[in-house]
């Protein structure tokens, strides 16, 4: 399989680190895709790696941007609602090394399987130690 090259090298390296633990993800469900995406940012264009891994009806989405700011997303969809859904955003301090990263991601696909609502909170467990969060407004 082809996969896009990145400019930033925190984005080539992520990439690399899941490109290697990829097949290993894709046993956690039907799928793990990596992708490039660009978007305009103050009239520039940024790219930015996206990792989808879908775990039968659960989804688990990680959005990462050259300047070290991640977006993670998981949720369980059913035929008619949403059952749950957790996000968390903050930036990766420089001395993260991406297998880390990748070993959090494949700790979250792990929990997928049998999480509820009222657990959530223990993918924050696995991310509190990689993910800085500065201050946020009230």
């Amino acid at each position: 399989m082809n996969y896009p090259r990145f400019e930033s090298e925190f984005l080539e390296s992520l990439s690399f680190a899941f490109r290697k633990r990829r097949k290993a993800m894709r046993h956690h469900g039907s799928g793990a895709n990596l992708s490039k995406v660009y978007e305009w940012v103050d009239d520039e264009r940024m790219e930015r790696l996206e990792i989808i891994v879908d775990c039968f009806e659960a989804r688990l989405r990680l959005h990462a941007w050259p300047d070290r700011q991640v977006w993670l997303d998981a949720r369980f969809l059913t035929k008619k609602r949403q059952a749950w859904r957790w996000s968390c955003d903050g930036r990766l301090p420089g001395n993260r090394a991406m297998p880390d990263v990748i070993a959090a991601l494949e700790a979250t696909l792990a929990l997928l399987p049998r999480m509820d609502a009222g657990r959530t909170k223990e993918f924050d467990a696995v991310w509190a130690r990689l993910i800085a969060r500065g201050p946020k407004a009230v």
